[in-house]
């Protein structure tokens, strides 16, 4: 069964065309750190955020939990919950969206 997910790419969708000419999604709170460990390792979205909440607080003192869980969780459904044959709708500003199909494993390297 396809699921469907909307991804905003950045603010007012500031890296839509960019993620549109590379083929590619993502998130880019954890831009630094090479989650492929803490990733296979968590069976689910609360491991995962329990391991990656304080992380994202450290680098993020002003955010509020609320918005560091937003943030842990949006990162594990893009890393491990969208798979092959998915849509996912970007928004691209006044009512315009691109729409996409997963075609390939997402942490595969391009």
């Amino acid at each position: 069964m396809r699921n469907l997910f909307q991804l905003r790419l950045g603010k007012g969708g500031a890296f839509v065309n960019e993620c549109l000419a590379d083929g590619v999604v993502g998130v880019g709170w954890f831009g630094d750190l090479d989650l492929s460990k803490m990733l296979s390792t968590s069976s689910d979205w609360r491991q995962f955020n329990q391991e990656m909440l304080p992380i994202y607080l450290r680098d993020n003192p002003s955010a509020a939990k609320v918005t560091a869980g937003l943030a842990c969780g949006s990162t594990f459904t893009v890393s491990k919950g969208m798979q092959i044959g998915d849509v996912v709708l970007c928004p691209k500003g006044e009512n315009i969206y691109a729409v996409g199909e997963i075609a390939r494993d997402l942490s595969e390297k391009h």
